[in-house]
């Protein structure tokens, strides 16, 4: 069974000269989702810039500032675990941060914020410490299956103790600290 993946992106939310490696986030999505019970379908993923992610963060969740990822779970009958549409919006000026502060390469970043979406629509849940627990791991391993190895536990290691504290901590929250 096939995912059919589809990823766009504003050239202004990318910088000239730093296009998202497509078809490689198209290919390690694919073996990603094979991982997953919900291996067929449609996911549509759209990298923006800050500015846009700030909009629909503020408009989807009522939460001021850019995220790195929002989930859209498109699917009629959310019961059906076998069928797969999604629609994503990931930070790519985000990631592209997050990527440098933490020593890897931003395509990695991306990559971790787009299973992280795939993860919300299969089950997982992030908002209680012992489910972000499990939800990480699993993260970490679909990566290490697709031969990049841990990304989410490595990068906490690397964050000083005031930003580790809370992945989902607001980078406002966190200038205030």
């Amino acid at each position: 069974m096939t995912v059919h993946i589809t990823i766009q992106w504003d050239p202004a939310a990318c910088g000239r000269g730093r296009e998202p490696s497509v078809r490689w986030l198209k290919r390690q999505l694919g073996a990603a989702a094979e991982q997953m019970p919900r291996c067929r379908g449609r996911w549509s993923i759209w990298l923006l810039d800050d500015r846009r992610m700030a909009e629909l963060h503020e408009r989807t969740l009522h939460r001021p500032g850019p995220t790195d990822v929002l989930t859209f779970d498109c699917r009629p009958d959310p019961s059906r675990a076998d069928i797969l549409d999604l629609e994503t919006c990931a930070g790519f000026q985000q990631a592209q941060r997050q990527a440098r502060a933490r020593g890897h390469p931003p395509r990695h970043e991306l990559l971790l914020y787009l299973i992280h979406s795939l993860l919300h629509v299969c089950g997982y849940d992030d908002h209680a410490p012992a489910a972000a627990r499990r939800m990480h791991r699993r993260e970490d391993a679909i990566l290490a299956n697709l031969g990049l190895g841990p990304v989410y536990y490595r990068r906490r290691a690397r964050l000083p103790p005031a930003l580790a504290l809370d992945h989902r901590t607001s980078r406002r929250h966190r200038r205030r600290q």
